[in-house]
């Protein structure tokens, strides 16, 4: 039983990271989105 709570727990720290990265992909994306639409120079 004890084995099982740990195992969602670790899912659940993965899923986490994954998000996290995904976010950052995402505010990039964003980013190069806007700087393209302004032509705006890189900083």
């Amino acid at each position: 039983m004890r084995s099982t709570i740990l195992y969602q727990e670790l899912e659940r720290t993965d899923a986490r990271e994954r998000l996290a990265e995904m976010m950052m992909v995402l505010a990039m994306m964003l980013n190069n989105a806007y700087r393209a639409d302004t032509n705006e120079p890189y900083s």
